[in-house]
């Protein structure tokens, strides 16, 4: 557990760019916390902005990143964390380790700086103290810079002097910080011990479920077994047809329930996260560390709590064997029966089901051009309700439903909405459960669609198999501009599907995110070869994947050719320096593309 603590704390402060504990933490509008040092090192690398490097669509102009709000929770870990382990640098040599405070110096000293400074006549009688005898000073009012703040007013949520109290809040309901400190760690204690409750059940809910799946498919694998022992050798292969698609389709149901059980999991790490923040915090002893991070607990609390209430197990495919008791009885027929019909579980129309809030939204946004649903979590009825809304909707254009928790059912009603919409252009999707069941409804439907520009399928369950159900669509749409595929499951097999799109039949496709999938070089290979041909995509994302130096030559005879493309991404790949030199050295010829590495 000590170890499994160590981790956590350091990882929570780590920053995700220079990989080293954070100095000057700043908060990017999608909450991620990165060096103020590291944001600006990367903007310099771009003319206008700042990207994040999850490239979850948060952006910072340059002019605004020195306007960053400071992670005040994060310095406060910090400082805790150093003080504990007594690795606060001296104030004077800041390159030795403090072991004294000095109370009228109010500075920080290591042993040897210390003793220097306290020689001098005019410093001798000076109290300095070693550093962990060093009592938690209560920070000064802002308005009374004579008083300290050492009440909390319940009324306003803010700490107060006792000036406060005769003035700004009088007759304000008030209690001591160290009180309302106390009363906040029991508080956040109890709602992460539920939180943590609930995880695990859904955890052990999601075992059941996988040992359920896995039941029926050994008692439908013996059923097709037996049943195919009284047919001849033709009826063998069919046998091994039925097979084959039942495993897709079992495999696909564990992926499901597995990769939920992930994310349950990756739930218990944030809440370890929690509680080891919460551990620091209170470690130090001082309440008003603990109060600064009062509105991350209460995020945190209020965010876990609306997705828990909504949280529900992935949607299993559940199929059936058609006709396969006829078999003896019906031989000329064998080849029609046994055939696997693959079902989504169907809403229970029958009863009745309504959401006030969600239909109050979408009332109250029925004539804007723009509808964000971002981290409302969406069942199945839910995106009924949105798929019959937009059915008689002629303005919205864009549709953001990111992290809403969306199945495949769910990426149905949109597919069955897409097919007729005619005023959609940008599609946003990213971080739900769509598998490659949805994928395939959404590319089906886009096949007929000519309108949608723009769609984002990033952090789902996408593999090789949805891939090509999207790049079979891309062969025949000549709209959709901008596909977004990162952080999913796509590999070369995948990249091999999209490579095939792209050589000639696509003749739209502009933008291509592959970012963080499983691709190699054979995919590396497939799609610079589809570069040598294409004439429309500009930029490719492919950071973050398998991709070695033999790889990367492969691009770099292709952007010989290549007369289109812009930008191409390959950075946090297999990819060495003198390969990189070399690859710029060839591509002096070609100005028109810029290599992120």
């Amino acid at each position: 557990m000590i170890t499994s603590n160590m981790t956590l704390r350091e990882k929570l402060i780590k920053c995700g760019i220079c990989q080293k504990q954070f100095e000057d933490p700043r908060i990017l509008p999608c909450s991620h916390t990165y060096c103020l040092r590291c944001i600006k090192q990367i903007a310099s690398n771009h003319p206008e902005h700042f990207e994040c490097p999850q490239h979850d669509g948060a952006i910072v102009p340059k002019n605004s990143i020195d306007k960053l709000k400071v992670n005040r929770t994060m310095r406060n870990i910090i400082e805790s964390l150093n003080f504990n382990s007594g690795l606060i640098p001296c104030t004077n040599c800041n390159s030795l380790t403090s072991e004294y405070w000095c109370n009228n110096c109010t500075n920080n000293y290591c042993a040897q700086c210390s003793r220097q400074i306290h020689e001098l006549r005019a410093f001798q009688n000076h109290q300095s103290i070693p550093l962990k005898e060093k009592s938690i000073e209560l920070i000064s009012c802002e308005k009374h810079q004579d008083e300290k703040l050492k009440h909390w007013c319940l009324k306003c949520d803010t700490s107060i002097c006792s000036d406060c109290l005769l003035y700004e809040h009088k007759d304000h309901p008030y209690i001591l910080l160290r009180k309302a400190a106390k009363d906040l760690e029991t508080k956040v204690n109890i709602d992460l011990f539920n939180i943590e409750l609930s995880l695990n059940n859904n955890i052990n809910q999601t075992d059941t479920s996988i040992t359920t799946i896995k039941n029926e498919y050994e008692s439908k694998k013996l059923m097709i077994n037996d049943s195919m022992n009284f047919l001849q050798r033709i009826i063998n292969e069919h046998e091994k047809e039925i097979l084959e698609k039942i495993q897709n389709i079992d495999e696909n149901n564990n992926k499901l329930m597995e990769d939920f059980k992930i994310r349950l999991q990756n739930e218990l790490q944030q809440l370890d996260i929690q509680k080891t923040t919460l551990e620091i915090l209170l470690s130090s002893n001082d309440p008003m560390k603990l109060m600064y991070a009062r509105q991350d607990f209460f995020d945190y609390i209020n965010r876990r709590n609306r997705i828990l209430q909504g949280l529900q197990l992935p949607t299993k495919h559940i199929y059936y064997i058609e006709g396969i008791d006829q078999i003896q009885n019906v031989r000329h027929n064998i080849l029609q029966c046994g055939q696997l019909i693959d079902i989504l579980k169907q809403p229970d129309e029958t009863i009745a089901y309504y959401n006030p809030q969600l239909e109050k939204l979408i009332i109250d946004n029925q004539t804007q051009q723009e509808w964000n649903f971002e981290r409302k979590i969406m069942i199945d009825e839910d995106m009924k309700i949105i798929a019959d809304a937009l059915k008689n909707n002629t303005r919205l254009i864009e549709l953001h439903l990111p992290q809403c928790q969306i199945n495949d059912q769910g990426a149905k009603y949109l597919a069955d909405v897409l097919q007729h919409n005619n005023t959609l252009i940008s599609l946003y999707l990213y971080k739900n459960h769509i598998s490659n069941y949805g994928v395939r409804f959404l590319a089906d439907a886009l096949i007929q669609n000519n309108t949608l520009t723009t769609l984002d399928l990033s952090q789902n369950y996408i593999n090789d198999q949805g891939v090509r159900y999207l790049a079979n669509m891309l062969q025949q749409n000549r709209t959709l501009k901008t596909i977004h595929l990162s952080q999913n499951l796509i590999g070369d097999q995948g990249a091999q599907h999209l490579a095939d799109a792209l050589t000639y039949d696509n003749t739209a496709l502009t933008t291509l995110n592959l970012y963080w999938n499983d691709i190699g070089d054979i995919g590396a290979q497939s799609i610079a070869h589809a570069l040598e041909n294409n004439t429309t995509l500009t930029t490719l994302y492919l950071s973050r994947n398998r991709i070695t130096n033999n790889g990367v030559q492969y691009f770099a005879d292709a952007l010989r050719r290549n007369i289109t493309l812009s930008t191409l991404s390959l950075h946090e790949n297999r990819i060495d320096q003198q390969i990189q030199n070399h690859m710029i050295n060839i591509l002096k010829t070609n100005t028109r593309v810029t290599i992120h590495w």
